[in-house]
């Protein structure tokens, strides 16, 4: 692992995070809930990054977070988000004190990269379609 990787969940503003496969597939995993696994892999103040393994079937039951716009991105597998069904790729953005919960959709599950960004002085969140 370089010395880049090494700072995981640290950076600097004169240094960047750069994690490979290498360096992901190797790191512990933090229960969640049943079934639920994550890791963060960046924080700064109250701002996070990192992955979910969800498998299929598992719940995080319905919650909010309301100090943080929450980005969901479904890398692999299926997901099912505040009662919707997310193939991979696909993205979602819950935002603050928006009650919502995440399933992994039989047989396989997902990963999911997720960020948290607390909504002090962010500014309103505007929405682009194509």
């Amino acid at each position: 692992m370089d010395a880049l990787a090494a700072q995981a969940g640290s950076p600097t503003p004169e240094r960047m995070l750069l994690l490979g496969p290498e360096d992901l597939l190797g790191r512990a995993r933090e229960p969640l809930a049943p079934g639920v696994d994550h890791e963060v892999l960046w924080r700064r103040g109250d701002d996070r990054s990192g992955l979910m393994w969800v498998e299929g079937g598992a719940v995080i039951p319905e919650h909010r977070h309301d100090e943080a716009e929450h980005h969901i991105w479904v890398l692999e597998g299926r997901a099912r988000v505040a009662g919707r069904t997310l193939d991979h790729p696909a993205y979602c953005h819950v935002p603050a004190g928006v009650t919502h919960e995440v399933q992994g959709v039989a047989p396989d599950g997902c990963t999911v990269l997720y960020l948290y960004l607390g909504t002090t002085e962010r500014g309103e969140v505007t929405a682009t379609t194509t």
